[in-house]
């Protein structure tokens, strides 16, 4: 009987044990912990018109929970992946696969196109089918996601245009290279164009604009600073 309980094979077993009684028995980890990523497919099609929507920009981040024991834990990058709707409007998300003992969140999903409201669809998953008011915009049929897009004018473009960033996601900012988000960047540009602007990214910080009587960065037309005598 001790030969058994010492035994290697006993040892590692017991091992894998208590770790799977001690996850499923934790909702915080269990649920990161044990999980599968699928394949998200979509077609995005025009709100109105119902044809499909070529050239769309679907972004995707993952991020993954660092667990501390005195405050709360914190979330940081994993991953981000983009593409582009294809001619009928269809796309694909490659998933993660089946995810074991790491700690990933379920993705982010945004779409973006020159022309059109930007909508967050958070993972597609119950919960935002249910809760989002943005899934009025989303139906599955026999699994794959419809999304109806819808055009904005000019004058809302111009109202949101300074709302939209560079970075697709806040918890890129610090730890993705530039060319990670390159589709979503070019797309961005051709938006800052159509409205006769120049992107926030490409403007010169030493030259000023006139505004209400002071000099601020430029933002719509940029000046050359007033001589200082």
């Amino acid at each position: 009987m001790k030969s058994i309980l010492y035994s290697k094979s006993f040892r590692t077993f017991l091992g894998i044990g208590i770790v799977l009684a001690w996850v499923s028995i934790t909702p915080a980890f269990g649920a990161g912990f044990f999980h599968k990523d699928p394949d998200i497919v979509g077609k995005i099609i025009d709100f109105d018109t119902k044809e499909p929507i070529e050239g769309v920009v679907v972004m995707v981040l993952w991020t993954t929970d660092v667990f501390r024991l005195t405050i709360e834990p914190e979330e940081k990058y994993y991953d981000y992946f983009e593409t582009l709707s294809n001619k009928n409007g269809e796309f694909r998300i490659p998933g993660k696969g089946p995810l074991l003992l790491r700690d990933v969140n379920k993705p982010k999903i945004k779409i973006f196109k020159t022309g059109y409201l930007s909508i967050p669809l958070q993972d597609l998953g119950p919960m935002f089918m249910r809760m989002s008011s943005f899934s009025r915009y989303v139906e599955k049929i026999d699994g794959k996601f419809i999304i109806s897009f819808r055009k904005r004018s000019m004058e809302e473009r111009k109202k949101s245009i300074g709302h939209y960033r560079r970075v697709p996601f806040t918890r890129m900012v610090r730890e993705v290279p530039p060319q990670k988000y390159r589709l979503h960047e070019e797309e961005l540009k051709r938006e800052y164009e159509a409205l006769g602007k120049t992107p926030y990214w490409e403007q010169n910080p030493f030259q000023l604009r006139y505004k209400k009587g002071g000099i601020y960065p430029a933002q719509e037309k940029a000046v050359k600073p007033a001589r200082m005598e």
